[in-house]
Formats: structure tokens, C-alpha cells, sequence
């Protein structure tokens, strides 16, 4: 029973991470469409987005992965999952602009 809990934990984290984070990059054009303004402004909200989220986990200490591992010393830092989500953004966000 346990085992199923955790993967439908699993799973449905799964998703929420696919939608929230890596979903937006693939609609650039249909969210651009539906609110009528051009891809490249899109892009770029979708990077301011991606930058608050680097910025959000500087103060914040590590509970997870490697940085868990130098507890209190990790705040102050950024996450690098958070940063690599945001640099896939904002590389998304320079190929519309340029198309």
C-alpha cells in the first residue's frame, strides 16, 4: 500500500513539474495566440518567471539532493535546478524573438 502512495506522490509531482515548469516552452505560440500578443513577449514572461524562481531559492536552505548535505551553508546559493530551468527559458524565449 505504501508503495502506491509514493508513486502516485510520484506521479502527480511529475505532472505539476511538467505543467508548471517545461509545458510553457512547447505553447509558446498557442499562449501568444490566445492573448494576443507576440511570441517573443510570451517568451519573455515566461523567462521573468523562470528568473523570480532563482532568485526565490538563494535564502532558502537545501533539504533535498546534494546541497541537503551542507545543510545551513547551502542558503545564500542558488538552486542549479532552478537556474537551468530558468537558462532553458530564456534561451526559448531569444529563439522566438529572433523568429
Amino acid at each position: 500500500m505504501r508503495a502506491r502512495i509514493v508513486l502516485v506522490a510520484l506521479a502527480v509531482s511529475t505532472f505539476f513539474y511538467v505543467t508548471v515548469e517545461t509545458l510553457p516552452i512547447g505553447l509558446l505560440p498557442q499562449i501568444a495566440d490566445g492573448v494576443h500578443v507576440p511570441d517573443s513577449a510570451v517568451g519573455l514572461l515566461v523567462t521573468a518567471y523562470g528568473l523570480v524562481v532563482v532568485v526565490a531559492t538563494i535564502p532558502r536552505v537545501a533539504r533535498k539532493g546534494r546541497a541537503s548535505y551542507l545543510g545551513e551553508r547551502s542558503a545564500g546559493h542558488q538552486d542549479p535546478g532552478a537556474t537551468s530551468t530558468h537558462l532553458l527559458l530564456k534561451a526559448a524565449a531569444d529563439a522566438w524573438s529572433r523568429a
